[in-house]
């Protein structure tokens, strides 16, 4: 039987320990039926590696599962863009009919988000 690929999705640097959690789930208990795209933890490494947002896509692309991890934080824009990395994935895999999973930080603040009008504007999950 194939593993379903996986990717997760979050902004980087605040939701790095949440993301950590989960990937050590999938790795260490649900890795016989799960595998992971790598592309997240890779962006923001050792700087030997510059993302691109076409990885980004293709990554999104080949995978079974989309999951979002949702925070106060609005994430980086790639050059030229309007959109952040995380909203291009999301719309990649809503666009593509990818099963999504939207996860709630349980101490969501809304006083505390960043950019809070285009949050409000792009409120999807």
């Amino acid at each position: 039987m194939a593993k379903w690929k996986v990717y997760i999705s979050s902004t980087f640097r605040d939701l790095k320990d949440l993301r950590s959690e989960l990937i050590n789930l999938f790795q260490n208990q649900l890795k016989y039926s799960f595998e992971l795209s790598a592309i997240m933890e890779r962006m923001f490494d050792d700087a030997s590696y510059t993302p691109f947002l076409d990885d980004c896509v293709q990554a999104v692309l080949s995978s079974d599962i989309y999951i979002i991890i949702l925070g106060n934080k609005v994430g980086s824009f790639p050059p030229n863009e309007d959109r952040t990395y995380t909203e291009i994935e999301l719309d990649t895999a809503l666009a593509n009919d990818k099963r999504i999973f939207c996860l709630h930080l349980e101490n969501f603040d809304e006083a505390e988000i960043d950019k809070k009008a285009k949050f409000s504007k792009n409120k999807v999950c």
